[in-house]
């Protein structure tokens, strides 16, 4: 079986579903995109009568597709070569975004299972159509407005009594140029942030209702399957983004039982939206009803397990991924094995040193 597991250095995933696939008697080829065109090649060879042919060569290693199997975990973004000039790194950049999304969805054939294909990524990744697919399958969503008019969101913080939060489309950082990064977060909007017309005219935001909470869970779908943690997010006070507020998601979490009906819900978003894999983010209000926030469908999940190891997330995922397959029969991966692994150990030795190269911590 051929195994393609797209994702970029320094994603702890990566090395954990290697360490996982290896137990289980299978390997993957790894591409990072963030490497090349600086470091790895890439082409696609389509000659008269024949269909696509991609190579990726990493290390001199060339490896031909259609592959049985690919994750699409992260592609991250390319990088030019040392000798790029300053000037022609934006188009380089864009080209090489370009070769990307022209080549991916022929590095697989007819019976090539994807996690996730690129057209269901693409789907997904909506927001719109997220909250239009979640009303679909039954999920309550919170009021929402998405755009720039300034008087549009005025009048919605108006509306809901000035409980209005802020998220944005996609997962956004800023270097300050200290070491540091500022992340940005879904957040409470008050009233002295709208004095400025900028603030939202600048660039188009979501804008929602705040949601009472009395939890939140963290559904993970693979496929048929669903792993759910509940996150006690109220616990040490309210707050708005547990990922960010004290790292409540890795401490006040546990295991959760879905109901039936709410397990085959989030299994039916998912498929409308055209993917297998997803993560999705739901309020438990203090009334008991569940509303739908959204699904990221290439998502964290390992820190679950982590958190709360009785929910196998590594185990479950790693034979999600390779399906059918036959399998060297063991007992259950488990992060708490991975973490004693020497996969593990050459991750958090490389994570080290990119950090003292960015200048995060001292050598």
């Amino acid at each position: 079986m051929k195994i393609l597991v797209m994702t970029i250095g320094g994603d702890a995933h990566g090395p954990a579903v290697d360490w996982g696939l290896r137990q289980l008697g299978h390997e993957a080829v790894f591409w990072d995109w963030e490497r090349f065109p600086k470091e790895h090649l890439a082409t696609l060879r389509l000659a008269q009568g024949n269909a696509p042919l991609v190579t990726l060569s990493a290390a001199g290693y060339p490896v031909n597709g259609p592959f049985d199997v690919i994750w699409k975990r992260r592609l991250g973004t390319p990088a030019p070569m040392p000798q790029c000039h300053p000037d022609d790194a934006t188009v380089v950049i864009e080209e090489a975004e370009r070769f990307v999304d022209a080549v991916l969805p022929f590095l697989g054939g007819p019976q090539t299972r994807w996690v996730n294909h690129p057209d269901g990524d693409h789907r997904a990744k909506n927001k719109v159509g997220q909250l239009m697919a979640a009303q679909a399958a039954g999920f309550l969503v919170p009021d929402t407005l998405i755009g720039n008019d300034i008087a549009a969101v005025r009048d919605f913080f108006m509306r809901h009594q000035g409980r209005m939060i802020n998220k944005a489309f996609a997962p956004a950082v800023w270097d300050n140029g200290d070491g540091t990064r500022t992340n940005a977060r879904t957040a409470a909007v008050r009233a002295a942030h709208l004095q400025s017309d900028y603030a939202v005219r600048a660039t188009p935001g979501i804008f929602q209702e705040m949601v009472d909470k009395q939890c939140e869970l963290r559904v993970t779908v693979m496929g048929d399957i669903t792993l759910a943690a509940a996150i006690d997010s109220q616990r040490d006070g309210p707050t708005v983004d547990w990922r960010y507020e004290g790292g409540r998601g890795h401490t006040n979490l546990r295991a959760f039982d879905l109901d039936p009906q709410l397990a085959a819900r989030c299994v039916a978003l998912c498929k409308s939206l055209g993917i297998v894999f997803g993560c999705i983010d739901l309020i438990v209000r203090p009334d008991g009803a569940i509303v739908f926030l959204e699904v990221n469908e290439g998502g964290q999940f390992l820190f679950v397990e982590n958190a709360a190891p009785s929910l196998p997330m590594l185990d479950t995922f790693c034979r999600f991924l390779i399906g059918d397959a036959p399998v060297v029969e063991r007992a259950p991966l488990s992060m708490e094995e991975y973490h004693r692994s020497d996969i593990h150990l050459a991750f958090r030795q490389a994570e080290r040193a990119a950090r003292v190269e960015r200048g995060e911590i001292a050598a």
